[in-house]
Order: structure tokens, then C-alpha cells, then sequence
């Protein structure tokens, strides 16, 4: 139990500054970060790196950011539903 309390105080406590080179966490996954100057604003996934193609003028993390909500509000119905059936519970 104390484990489990140090590493959560750990990622509470982590901040991500959206550098290449950094470990980033997505859904359960570690990627390695790689930010490239593009001229349009783009998020992927190569191997075990996430690429993040960030025009000059925009933030690596707005960027993952804004992927971020477009992928969850594709995804998480498909979560809800699933719970929804196994606890009899909806989602608002």
C-alpha cells in the first residue's frame, strides 16, 4: 500500500513539459516523445514513439492536447456502454 501511495504522489506530482526525449503515458502505454516542426499541427503513434508535429507557433502540448479530446470523444461511448451494461448504470 505504501508503494502504491509513493508512485501516486509520484504522478500527481509529475509535470510533462511536452520535450522530445520525454517518457509520456498514453492509455496505459509509455511513448517515447518526439516533437517535430511541421507545418501542420499532428499526432502519431510510430512503435514505441509518439510523434507530435507542431506548427512553429503552436504548443506540443496543445497540440496532444487537442488530439487527446478528439480521440476520447471517439472512444469513451464504446467504454461507457460497456460499463453501462456490466453495472446497470448510465452515463450522463
Amino acid at each position: 500500500m505504501d508503494w502504491i501511495k509513493t508512485q501516486k504522489l509520484k504522478l500527481q506530482t509529475k509535470t510533462n513539459k511536452f520535450q522530445s526525449g520525454e517518457v509520456i503515458c498514453v492509455l496505459g502505454k509509455l511513448y517515447v516523445l518526439e516533437v517535430i516542426k511541421s507545418n501542420k499541427n499532428a499526432v502519431k503513434f510510430f512503435e514505441n514513439n509518439l510523434l507530435i508535429y507542431a506548427k512553429t507557433q503552436s504548443s506540443p502540448k496543445d497540440v496532444f492536447l487537442s488530439w487527446a479530446k478528439k480521440y476520447l470523444k471517439k472512444i469513451l461511448p464504446t467504454y461507457f456502454q460497456k460499463w453501462s451494461l456490466a453495472t446497470g448504470l448510465q452515463v450522463k
